[in-house]
């Protein structure tokens, strides 16, 4: 301590021994006063920041919410080598992100076999791989094999095979599950076995899966699953009636010109009018 600060703590013992015991209840009274004062203006100070950084962080989340929830642009999506089903001509159109080892996934699957049996001529699925490699070990495996049934058309055969066997194959080794998946194989009835379990054994369908991945990963997938209904982000296994909803606001959203103008597209008598006149334009010159 130095001489300054030791000749003022002297000067407050000595100013101290010189009031009366009154004197010192008081005093000390007042410095206890003043402790507690200052406690709570650093409780309230340290409220305020807490208050502050919970704010910052509901702002951030928020936003974030709001951002992944727009619309995305996903016409510039190639979708021409995924498997689809549903309407071939459809007004809305559902791309799924999933991954056969996701829980989530599997419990999605009721509510979209549903809507495309509400939906037959309106809905379509196409489906893309997003295998969470390091948290579903055998996700990779289970999406090239898929695409390994898709290359002998049985891709949504295998799929739902895969899905309805989740539990069976989710903890396996990774020998014993690729041996499951040539098994499964030849439940489903793929056309030539050898070619499916050599397409397996060379992973001739890693390239697919990873770019379906990559699309992914530059829409801002984040889980599985992840949908995107007409462009509008929809994540995880929501059920039958929510995602009636949006479909129906996306139906909604449709121009009624528009509309017409497919379901006149569509009108097989129109179809066939016009055929009959092509037909006689083609065999009767104009005079």
């Amino acid at each position: 301590m130095s001489n300054e600060g030791q000749h003022s703590y002297e000067e407050h013992i000595a100013e101290e021994a010189s009031l009366t015991k009154k004197q010192r209840r008081e005093f000390r009274k007042e410095e206890e006063f003043a402790r507690r004062a200052l406690q709570k203006t650093k409780v309230r100070r340290d409220k305020a920041s807490m208050a502050l950084i919970v704010a910052i962080v509901i702002i951030v989340v928020a936003g974030l919410l709001v951002y992944l929830k727009r619309p995305v642009d996903i016409s510039q999506v190639d979708t021409s080598a995924d498997p689809v089903r549903g309407a071939s001509n459809p007004k809305v159109v559902i791309q799924e992100y999933g991954d056969f080892q996701c829980g989530a996934c599997l419990q999605a699957e009721t509510a979209l076999k549903q809507i495309l049996e509400a939906y037959p001529d309106t809905v379509q699925l196409v489906f893309k791989d997003f295998p969470l490699r390091t948290t579903h070990l055998l996700a990779q495996a289970a999406s090239e094999a898929a695409q390994c049934a898709y290359k002998q058309n049985t891709f949504w055969e295998y799929h739902d095979a895969l899905y309805d066997q989740q539990t069976t194959w989710s903890s396996m080794s990774s020998t014993d599950f690729t041996n499951f998946l040539k098994t499964l194989a030849t439940q489903v009835g793929v056309s030539d076995q050898a070619a499916f379990e050599n397409c397996v054994d060379q992973r001739e369908t890693r390239a697919s899966v990873d770019a379906d991945a990559a699309i992914g990963d530059g829409l801002r997938v984040q889980s599985t699953p992840t949908f995107f209904v007409n462009g509008e982000r929809v994540v995880g296994a929501v059920p039958f009636a929510e995602l009636q909803k949006i479909i129906e606001k996306k139906l909604s959203e449709i121009p009624q010109d528009a509309e017409k103008n497919t379901n006149l597209l569509n009108d097989p008598l129109l179809n066939a009018n016009a055929a009959n006149t092509n037909t006689l334009n083609m065999s009767t010159p104009v005079q």
